[in-house]
């Protein structure tokens, strides 16, 4: 199990991003989506705590799912919109168990996306805030 630092947020969103985060899984999944496949990567950062319960700071992302450390989400592009489907609930369990998580649905097609945040297994679509810069 990790270890969750206590620190206050002044936001009530559960993810806090990056506004460059967001362009890199854009710009991965735009690729994927004209070259007619799929993407997926880890979001790398750090998870908080604090009287509201525990958040995400994200820092970066990282190529493939192979390896989750150090990893608070992934995401994934593909044609099956931004709902999380079975196999993206099986996916999201094998990389991070019944810790917290979170993950970005993109859907290519559509230009939009979702994010959740998995708890003991159960998907709730959150509010993130992006920041500039």
């Amino acid at each position: 199990m990790r270890e969750i630092t206590e620190r206050r947020r002044i936001s009530k969103a559960e993810l806090f991003v990056n506004e460059v985060l967001f362009d890199r899984i854009a710009d991965a999944s735009e690729e994927a989506y004209y070259g007619e496949g799929d993407a997926e990567g880890l979001i790398l950062g750090h998870l908080f705590r604090d009287d509201l319960g525990v958040y995400g700071i994200a820092s970066g992302i990282g190529a493939g799912t192979e390896d989750a450390d150090g990893a608070i989400g992934w995401f994934r592009m593909s044609s099956d919109g931004t709902a999380m489907t079975q196999r993206d609930m099986e996916k999201h369990m094998a990389l991070f168990g019944a810790g917290k998580a979170f993950a970005v649905m993109v859907d290519g097609a559509e230009s939009s996306f979702a994010i959740y945040s998995v708890e003991d297994g159960v998907p709730r679509r959150i509010q993130a805030a992006v920041m500039e810069g």
